[in-house]
């Protein structure tokens, strides 16, 4: 993907790489979608809070699976809605003029490795109070652009490797070191200021280790055949006029492609003598207008046989309608970002940015 500017580019280029925490509607306060960054997230109480609210995409290692004395490097995607991010210049058409963005302001993260317990059920975060400390627990040296490297330790193979990350925006004093300290029980002192993630990573020695499944293409468009990729320039989408009604708003197509090789061969859990193809999905986000899903497969529900033994398709897509009413709120500068994180089923993760201005 090509870089977009500033903040927003290092973003991109450095690995500012999974794991989504979303809402779903029940009584009392209405959330909204987990697919949306929200411009005008709740607070304590349910008021708006002006500062926004940090988001974590995703997590990736690089590569999820390793031997022990082997390197991992590991980042996150990590966003705020870009009524409260950084104003930077994405280049391209948009050369010359300052545009907010999804990168949030004063973003500092910290990140910590521990080994999973054996027995556990699910991981939890390394260092705050949560189970019992392991002996190989520690904090990891950042790089300047937010991402860390580590080296799995020896060990009685397989086993697995906690990464937990926090990320804090400039809204908590004392950034993520603080909001680590002030943990309680792994629970932040700030949910919208402060975001605690985790992500596995196995270390084994098998043949053939688990990778990290490529996307090649975020795509917009009135439909599959006359969409343009999103990524290195941006797309287009109509300017629609603050009266029209949601049902006459315009649907575009959003997709995203995957490599040819992204899909690898795993042992078949139920017959582990046997091989089956993993099972790729993908999550799309966006910070304006309304998605029809935030998820996405590539499995062929058509196939006769059963669809998860069956080639899968280079692409999947949801799709988009742009803001109208919302759009003063939602795309200030007219112009909307998208997300998309594709994930096998073994923890290889990737994703891809973009983004589409109103014309």
């Amino acid at each position: 993907m090509e870089p977009l500017g500033g903040a927003w580019r290092r973003a991109g280029r450095g690995l500012w790489l999974g794991l989504l925490l979303g809402s779903s509607g029940q009584c009392g306060p209405e959330f909204p979608p987990s697919w949306l960054i929200a411009a005008e997230p709740s607070a304590a109480g349910g008021v708006v809070d002006p500062a926004g609210q940090l988001r974590v995409l995703a997590i990736v290692a690089e590569p999820p699976e390793v031997a022990p004395g082997a390197g991992v490097a590991v980042a996150a995607l990590v966003v705020t809605h870009p009524l409260q991010g950084v104003a930077s210049d994405l280049g391209g058409e948009l050369a010359g003029r300052l545009v907010r963005t999804p990168t949030p302001r004063g973003l500092s993260v910290q990140w910590r490795v521990c080994r999973m317990a054996t027995g556990a059920i699910a991981p939890l975060p390394c260092g705050l109070g949560l189970g019992e400390p392991s002996a190989d627990e520690q904090i990891l040296a950042g790089l300047p652009d937010g991402t860390a490297q580590l080296v799995a330790p020896p060990g009685e193979l397989p086993y697995t490797l906690v990464v937990t990350l926090i990320a804090a925006d400039a809204a908590l004093p004392g950034g993520a070191a603080a909001c680590g300290e002030q943990a309680r029980g792994g629970v932040s002192p700030s949910a919208n200021h402060c975001v605690i993630a985790v992500k596995r990573v196995k270390v084994a020695a098998s043949a053939e280790p688990d990778r990290n499944p490529a996307l090649t293409g975020l795509y917009l468009g009135p439909s599959a055949a006359a969409s343009r990729e999103i990524g290195a320039a941006a797309g287009d989408y109509p300017l629609l006029p603050a009266s029209l009604d949601d049902s006459e708003r315009p649907g575009l197509n959003l997709s995203a492609e995957r490599a040819a090789d992204a899909v690898q061969s795993e042992p078949d859990p139920q017959h582990p003598e046997q091989q089956r193809p993993e099972t790729l999905g993908a999550a799309f986000f966006t910070t304006a207008g309304t998605l029809s899903a935030g998820r996405g497969s590539f499995l062929d529900l058509t196939c006769a046989q059963d669809p998860t033994q069956c080639p899968q398709g280079t692409s999947t897509a949801v799709s988009w309608q742009p803001p109208a009413a919302r759009a003063a709120v939602e795309a200030p500068d007219g112009v909307v970002f998208f997300f998309v994180v594709l994930r096998d089923d073994r923890g290889g993760t990737s994703f891809r940015l973009g983004h589409a201005l109103a014309r």
